[in-house]
């Protein structure tokens, strides 16, 4: 079975705003604009051309900040779940 690929519309339309709720625990394919909101929402505590983390922190865990992590392979966009903090 196919898995949906999440969308910005999706998400403003039926989730109330809780975008913790809609994309869940696990990776998923989202849509551009999606990725885009969320690299833009915030300014981003990671940023290179595919592969951006967002602002504020999801969660702390042994010191370990965790932030919600994306990442643009091809035409695709990924939401792959809140990852510790990257740093070159």
């Amino acid at each position: 079975m196919e898995k949906k690929i999440k969308t910005y519309q999706d998400w403003q339309s039926n989730f109330d705003g809780d975008l913790g709720q809609y994309l869940g625990k696990e990776p998923c394919e989202i849509d551009e604009e999606l990725y885009l909101y969320l690299a833009e929402v915030t300014p981003a505590t990671y940023s290179s051309q595919d592969f951006i983390q967002t602002g504020e922190a999801s969660f702390s865990k042994y010191g370990t900040l965790f932030y919600a992590t994306c990442s643009c392979v091809g035409n695709k966009h990924f939401y792959l779940g809140d990852l510790p903090e990257f740093q070159d």
